[in-house]
């Protein structure tokens, strides 16, 4: 049974982990980033940009460190066994992030 979680645990990671990292490769070739970038005057109109937004990069170096920090995060995850729950939490940790981007604006 031990070793069936820590399989369910690895694959959370990597799934999760590996979606996003997808999903900004994929918006990185796309021509509609703006529409899914945070703004912090607008935001309340388009409320889908407080988990949009993570998924925008402006230049490569920025999605590049994004990758590498998504490989390690999923990494870790999987190798300290931490719960899956716990990778879940990065969708309630987006918004809150960009959130705190207001206290900039």
């Amino acid at each position: 049974m031990r070793r069936f979680v820590h399989r369910v645990v690895y694959v959370e990671w990597a799934v999760l982990t590996g979606t996003v990292a997808l999903l900004s490769l994929a918006l990185w070739f796309s021509p509609g980033q703006d529409a899914l970038s945070f703004d912090s005057t607008g935001w309340l109109r388009r409320p889908w940009t407080l988990w949009t937004s993570a998924l925008v990069h402006r230049d490569w170096q920025h999605l590049a460190a994004n990758l590498c920090a998504l490989l390690a995060l999923g990494a870790l995850g999987a190798m300290w066994r931490t719960p899956a729950r716990t990778a879940w939490a990065m969708l309630v940790a987006w918004p809150l992030g960009a959130l705190g981007l207001l206290a900039w604006s």
